[in-house]
């Protein structure tokens, strides 16, 4: 796992989502403390774009880093968190150049015999 990878995932797991109530009743007045929000336990700071390279391909060729735009959104269901293509999908033109290569160097080296394997 790269650096900015790392970094992205201790940056999720610092946060959590507080709903807090605490009252205090003294027999003569009574105090109420409400908490409701995105909590950082840690201080963290992730770049945006941040560089990833996930696997999108064939496991058989280095796999392509390319940029995505992270976001935190708090929902009604709980925190959100995205991820979003931020190379405009030029990731997959240079996949398929690494898989063409790829498959250019294993049909050389097999076109010393009249077969070729596969997989």
């Amino acid at each position: 796992m790269d650096q900015s990878c790392i970094s992205l995932l201790s940056l999720i797991n610092s946060i959590s989502d507080v709903n807090e109530t605490t009252v205090s009743d003294d027999g003569v007045s009574q105090d109420v403390v409400i908490k409701t929000g995105l909590v950082r336990k840690q201080k963290d700071s992730i770049k945006n774009p941040i560089k990833l390279t996930p696997r999108r391909s064939f496991a058989e060729i280095e796999q392509v880093s390319s940029e995505f735009i992270f976001r935190i959104q708090k929902g009604s269901n709980g925190i959100r968190f995205g991820l979003f293509d931020g190379d405009g999908g030029a990731w997959r033109i240079e996949a398929m150049s690494r898989i063409k290569s790829w498959l250019n160097d294993r049909l050389n080296e097999d076109k010393k015999t009249s077969w070729v394997i596969i997989g």
